[in-house]
């Protein structure tokens, strides 16, 4: 590839040789140095490639071997230049180019981040245009170092940030701090009591003393784990209670839904409004004058741009459409199956470790309203934690 560019830079030429003795020709050229390529006969002599400084000076080897050399093709930057050397528009137009894009590299055109998984991007454009850091700036005036400091410091659940440029573009890489569960202190003892009423149907006693059993109704608040270990010498030993305690629990849930609602609708009727952007000016580019009534704003950013690399020039366009307000009434047994649905998730998300055993469902229904009242019976672990005190 550099071998092409550096022939194609210096310019060559594709040539014939016709005559009585091509083949005394090809002989003087490698005697001389005379350095050729792609050699392949052809009727009456032979076809060649050269470079072009060497092609204008073997027309004296020509004569001596008595040949005849007819140039058949010409490449390279001289031919080039020499095609267009009339349109100086030309010159002028790609000399001004290539110093204009000179002069754009030198800026940030592109903003990106990389590793934001909890933190708004929004938020950390704000700050980073606070530190002087945004779209346009100029690459050799911003102090990097700084800038990493500053957002550390305005964020502390990052603990880790880096910003690297490449062309125009910068990547903002983040990684953010792991916050790990404060590990429960083993070595303070604590009994283990009922979180709710039921009646116990598993016990399973890691450490500590079982008060209870299988098959007994327990009370909110009552003792199924102690701490306290009695010795065989009468002394006693405080431990950290763990144990897994599975109680059937009644569980009392009421889901409601009204019956009239009023959806917001969208009547697709909007007026647009944009702005064209061009390095660091705005221009209106077409107005409008909302009129009263509800709007909502949906804004969008058109830029050109070159492969992955977004060029300073687009359109910033806001739509702005107007809503209006749609009655809907539900049928009773619509509003069941939407309560059916409520109940169903909370058994999914409210008590995913329990397993449902039965449920009672019974419906309400009113002028405005549709009322669900299920009564559970749940098998859960009804065992919490509560540090013991010893003085």
């Amino acid at each position: 590839m550099i071998l092409r560019f550096i022939r194609w830079f210096r310019g060559y030429v594709v040539f014939a040789v016709s005559g009585r003795f091509p083949e005394r020709f090809i002989n003087l050229l490698n005697i001389n140095g005379i350095i050729y390529w792609n050699l392949l006969p052809e009727k009456g002599g032979y076809r060649g490639t050269m470079l072009l400084s060497d092609y204008r000076s073997i027309r004296p080897l020509a004569r001596r071997a008595g040949v005849r050399l007819r140039v058949k093709q010409r490449t390279g930057l001289v031919f080039f230049l020499k095609k267009y050397r009339r349109r100086k528009g030309l010159f002028i137009g790609a000399v001004a180019a290539a110093l204009l894009i000179a002069f754009l590299s030198q800026f940030i055109w592109v903003v990106r981040f990389d590793g934001a998984e909890s933190l708004s991007e929004s938020e950390l454009r704000n700050v980073l245009s606070d530190n002087g850091f945004h779209v346009g700036v100029l690459k050799s005036s911003v102090d990097f170092d700084s800038l990493e400091r500053n957002m550390l410091l305005s964020f502390p659940e990052i603990r880790w940030l880096s910003v690297n440029t490449m062309n125009n573009v910068a990547t903002v890489e983040i990684r953010e701090k792991h916050k790990a569960p404060a590990p429960a202190d083993k070595n303070k003892p604590c009994n283990i009591k009922a979180a709710f009423d039921g009646v116990i149907t598993k016990t399973t006693v890691y450490n500590g003393r079982l008060e209870t059993q299988k098959g007994s109704a327990v009370s909110k608040n009552q003792l199924l784990v102690s701490a306290v270990i009695e010795g065989t010498n009468e002394d006693l030993t405080f431990v950290h209670s763990d144990a897994e305690i599975f109680a059937d629990v009644r569980v009392n849930k009421e889901f409601n839904i009204p019956i009239k609602n009023y959806n917001i609708v969208n009547t697709e009727e909007f007026i647009e409004k944009s702005i064209a952007n061009f390095l660091w000016f705005n221009f209106p580019w077409k107005l409008a004058v909302p009129e009263n009534g509800v709007e909502v704003n949906n804004f969008y950013t058109y830029a050109l741009s070159g492969g992955e690399i977004n060029l300073p020039l687009g359109r910033s366009v806001m739509h702005s459409f107007y809503l209006t307000q749609d009655k809907n009434v539900l049928t009773d047994n619509e509003a069941k199956e939407l309560l059916r649905k409520q109940s169903a998730l909370y058994e999914c998300f409210s008590e995913p470790k329990s397993r449902v055993k039965s449920r009672d469902l019974k419906y309400k229904i009113s002028d405005d309203s549709v009322t669900l009242k299920v009564n559970y019976v749940l098998n859960k672990d009804i065992g919490v934690e509560q540090e013991l005190v010893v003085k």
